[in-house]
């Protein structure tokens, strides 16, 4: 066999396989970002973090500026898991992998996979922040005052004698501290000892103003 038959089937066979690699390479991918939102769900008091690490890692990290980067989040720092079990639960979902150093003593690097990244983009918090204002116009504008009044951070007792008799949220009848929560679960407001604006809130009051 001449040399030009031998380059023309070596081609042909990674043709072949290009084609028959890709759509098991996006069904996995697929079922990474499934598995992946479905860890988001099931682990709903631990999404941001989640969310934030993926976020973090889309650009390449190592395994020290993970570790720091995400155990200092308020998230982080009432939780019963570690930023490693975090990790590992993403890296299983297949949101994110490994990158083994190929020096001795060397640190391993961590990226968000394609998969990952579709996550990232689905549950982009400012958009999570609009969705929400959206989809219950009636708080629509307590939402915002909370966001401005805990721009100086305020513990919940505060929060409560400001707003639980607000006339939004007297039919049908609802304390304050639901929508707390949901502005928490949207990366607008965080606890860090008292209640707290976060940025993305913070740039959402400039923006509403």
């Amino acid at each position: 066999m001449s040399t030009n038959e031998k380059t023309a089937i070596n081609s042909r066979e990674a043709s072949t396989k290009e084609i028959v690699n890709k759509p098991n390479d996006a069904a996995e991918s697929a079922l990474a970002e499934q598995r992946t939102l479905r860890l988001m769900e099931t682990e709903a008091t631990r999404r941001l973090a989640l969310y934030k690490t993926l976020e973090f890692c889309v650009a390449r990290r190592t395994a020290s500026e993970l570790e720091a980067t995400i155990s200092s989040l308020p998230e982080m720092h009432a939780s019963l898991f570690s930023t490693s079990t975090l990790r590992q639960w993403l890296e299983d979902a297949g949101g994110l992998q490994r990158i083994v150093s190929e020096e001795e003593e060397g640190e391993d690097n961590w990226q968000t996979t394609s998969a990952g990244q579709r996550v990232v983009e689905s549950m982009s918090l400012p958009r999570r922040l609009a969705k929400l204002l959206q989809d219950h116009p009636k708080y629509r504008d307590i939402y915002l005052e909370i966001l401005h009044f805990c721009l100086t951070p305020k513990d919940r007792k505060e929060i409560e004698s400001m707003f639980d008799e607000h006339p939004s949220l007297a039919d049908p009848k609802i304390y304050c501290t639901a929508l707390l929560g949901e502005l928490e679960d949207v990366g607008a407001l965080e606890w860090a000892e008292k209640w707290k604006t976060a940025a993305l809130g913070a740039e959402y009051c400039d923006c509403a103003e």
